[in-house]
């Protein structure tokens, strides 16, 4: 079977279609690389704010853990100084 007969824009079409379809496979490798660009980066923006967040959250954990060890810690060393003044009584 002998191929139709193109003319016009379409025979440019027919004779250039490989270095065509070239051209528009490299612009979608280009069109999907900056896709792939964009993500990466809009997913380690979101990676740094998540690590920030949890900085934040053991940041105000720590600080319950100091406001609510505290009262304890006065207590103990309270009790340490009654403690070594008894020592230092008996010992003399």
């Amino acid at each position: 079977m002998s191929p139709p007969d193109y003319t016009g824009v379409w025979k440019v079409f027919y004779d250039w279609q490989t270095i065509i379809t070239g051209a528009l496979a490299i612009l979608g490798a280009f069109i999907a690389y900056r896709a792939g660009v964009i993500q990466a980066r809009a997913t380690r923006k979101a990676a740094d704010k998540q690590i920030a967040a949890i900085g934040r959250t053991e940041q105000l954990q720590a600080r319950c853990i100091a406001v609510g060890i505290a009262p304890e810690l006065g207590a103990l060393r309270i009790a340490h100084e009654s403690s070594s003044r008894m020592i230092d009584a008996v010992s003399e």
